[in-house]
């Protein structure tokens, strides 16, 4: 902390101005040197005393995982609160899983904590998934404690590459693609049928191994304009029994 320069005359007043930076809450006592040229007194002392009230806060403030497909998942979160502070309810918005709560020591006095459990089980169906936890406490000004939670389950499937792009193809002209889609865990599948919502596509599914295909996929347009659509795969797995492969062309004259 730096104090500018003053010239006070004799019988005159000045103020002090102090900035502080605390960062945990509870009472605080600070000490303030400030240097004269009076011989009488070179250094004027002061103190400083308040206390900063303890707020509500949960740690981490979001909660954000991406996981495979049957595997469970767990997050461990911490809440913090004044001493009177209890809570009445947890639980998540959109029931994706199951919350508990066990009090714990709080890290300093005039505080309390509780441990918070987030429980995801194992089955969440293949996308994105959002929640939101709700803690709701007995505190008139902070009556409600919330935190996002987003669940990203990966596919079951890897696709490479990603998509079926062919960039330029002249007018009548026939292009193909190969995409191999694999199991991510080496499951054994199966390809029952490759569909096609484009007239000017055709897709053939063919099998490289029990966790492996390889689909072809064929573009042909009659006419200049542009191809953006899927190649929907239905397998046999249960869980998962549709795959979107998105196809894109720009077919035109002299391409």
């Amino acid at each position: 902390m730096t104090v500018g320069q003053a010239v006070l005359q004799p019988g005159e007043a000045g103020d002090v101005l102090v900035s502080l930076q605390i960062n945990d809450p509870g009472p605080f006592t600070k000490s303030v040197a400030v240097a004269t040229n009076d011989p009488a007194a070179p250094l004027l002392y002061f103190t400083l005393q308040g206390e900063v009230p303890v707020g509500v806060a949960i740690r981490p403030a979001r909660v954000r995982a991406a996981l495979d497909w049957g595997r469970p998942y767990e997050r461990a979160l911490r809440l913090t609160g004044p001493q009177q502070m209890e809570v009445a309810a947890a639980t998540l918005r959109e029931s994706l899983g199951e919350v508990a709560m066990e009090a714990i020591d709080p890290p300093r006095e005039g505080m309390k904590a509780w441990d918070v459990r987030l429980t995801i089980p194992a089955g969440l169906a293949v996308g994105r998934h959002s929640d939101e936890l709700r803690i709701e406490t007995t505190l008139v000004d902070h009556p409600l404690v919330t935190a996002p939670v987003m669940i990203d389950v990966r596919s079951s499937y890897m696709v490479l590459p990603s998509s079926a792009f062919f960039g330029y193809v002249g007018v009548g002209a026939a292009k193909t693609a190969s995409v191999v889609v694999r199991s991510r865990d080496g499951s054994p599948f199966r390809v029952i049928e490759a569909a096609v919502s484009h007239p000017a596509i055709a897709a053939e599914a063919r099998v490289l191994g029990e966790s492996e295909w390889r689909v072809d996929i064929t573009c042909r347009l009659q006419e200049a304009g542009i191809i953006d659509s899927t190649v929907t795969l239905t397998t046999d797995l249960e869980h998962e029994p549709r795959l979107c492969i998105p196809v894109y062309a720009d077919v035109g004259v002299g391409q």
